[in-house]
């Protein structure tokens, strides 16, 4: 377990997707209140951003094709993705929005 600061939680608009580097790693973090989501930025469908898509409720949504994904597990949704995104664990400690990076 590595515990990475990927920035202020002040950036982090809620409800919006945004691209961080994290360790040399593109990820796509979304926050929902204080609930806090985090993946590799790549949908598993095709090699598209994730942090370019949409959310709505608990579905990112891949601006590609529409693959849908549960922000809480990484499942599958919908076609075109047939496999899941990897969650990443998120936790904040003193302000800071930190993910589990574990490569």
């Amino acid at each position: 377990m590595a515990w990475i600061n990927a920035g202020d939680v002040s950036q982090f608009p809620d409800q919006m997707l945004k691209k961080v580097e994290v360790d040399g790693w593109d990820v796509v973090v979304c926050r929902k209140g204080d609930e806090w989501f985090a993946f590799e930025d790549v949908c598993s469908h095709m090699d598209v951003p994730l942090s370019r898509g949409a959310i709505e409720n608990y579905d990112l949504i891949c601006r590609a094709h529409g693959a849908r994904f549960d922000l809480r597990t990484g499942k599958v949704l919908c076609l075109p993705a047939t496999a899941p995104i990897e969650p990443i664990s998120c936790r904040i400690e003193s302000g800071q929005l930190q993910l589990d990076i574990d490569r």
